[in-house]
């Protein structure tokens, strides 16, 4: 990812968090600043991130790909995951209401009205500095997000995907001028649980959450782009340059599986109007042949 990201800008700085202590040396090699750390260990609110402006990542795909015990294609898990994920903005602070008087003990109602015994309060009879709408307190911590989103599910590194919300609100959260949020997964996220990537979505573009312009989705294969190998993945952007595309025929084509199987597409889905060009007007690279292994003649 980080010599990806070097071919496209490779200015200012790019700090990496990886758990793995292999992976951390191959990428130390390579010349990278690797931080050897469970992400989930780490508070997205100390103050030397308030510099931060862009946020990727790719959390554990051991119980979504189709090699493992596919816990994450739970149904039943991921809708109580979604749950949790889709009360991120509260959990957070992003949650904007139009009265805050009536919720943090000012002297009015909801509807502008004195409360009794409060009749002597200084902004009884003006407008204080509660009389107005805002955005409620955060109501967790990281740690307590992290936890509640745990307990929903049977493996925990499927929970993993609710960092991809914890940690940019946590950033916006403390000033951090932040642009874009990339997400790297398998692409089972979005053809066997779809609904942990539409409360992404949703969090990420409803105005109770960030209220950005797009967040966008698809599944993509390394090999398509000029790499030596087949690796299908799932991208997640979140930032402004995309290409608008027929949504309707997207998801058909996405949950083809579903629509043979019961006829309709998922409950619920992340709209996939736009699509992301990963070469933002580059030429792609050349299509790669690989030679095939052969015995020697006897």
């Amino acid at each position: 990812m980080s010599t990806g990201r070097d071919l496209v800008d490779n200015t200012g700085d790019w700090v990496l968090i990886e758990f793995n202590r292999d992976a951390a040396a191959t990428a130390r090699a390579a010349g990278h600043w690797v931080v050897e750390a469970d992400i989930r260990t780490l508070d997205p609110r100390h103050p030397v991130l308030r510099h931060v402006r862009r946020f990727h990542g790719s959390p554990s795909c051991q119980t979504l790909s189709g090699a493992g015990k596919r816990t994450g294609w739970s149904t039943d898990e991921i809708a109580e995951l979604q749950s949790v994920m889709w009360q991120a903005s509260e959990a957070f602070g992003f949650l904007e209401v139009d009265d805050l008087c009536s919720l943090y003990g000012g002297p009015h109602s909801y509807f502008g009205d004195v409360v009794e015994g409060m009749e002597g309060h200084p902004d009884a009879d003006g407008v204080g500095d509660l009389c107005h709408g805002g955005h409620l307190s955060p109501t967790m911590t990281p740690d307590e997000f992290r936890e509640w989103a745990a307990s929903t599910v049977s493996d925990d590194r499927t929970a993993l995907v609710a960092e991809r919300l914890i940690w940019p609100m946590c950033l916006i959260q403390i000033g951090a001028p932040l642009v874009s949020i990339t997400m790297e997964q398998s692409a089972n996220i979005l053809k066997q649980s779809p609904a942990l990537a539409e409360a992404i979505q949703s969090e990420i573009t409803s105005v109770e959450g960030f209220g950005w312009a797009w967040c966008s989705w698809q599944i993509a294969d390394a090999a398509d782009y000029g790499a030596a190998t087949h690796r299908v993945r799932d991208w997640m952007v979140a930032t402004r340059y995309a290409e608008h595309v027929d949504g309707d025929q997207a998801a058909r084509q996405m949950w083809s599986h579903v629509l043979k199987r019961t006829g309709r597409l998922p409950d619920w889905t992340p709209e996939l109007n736009r699509r992301i060009d990963p070469y933002q007007g580059r030429p792609a690279l050349p299509k790669v042949t690989v030679a095939a292994a052969l015995d020697p003649p006897e």
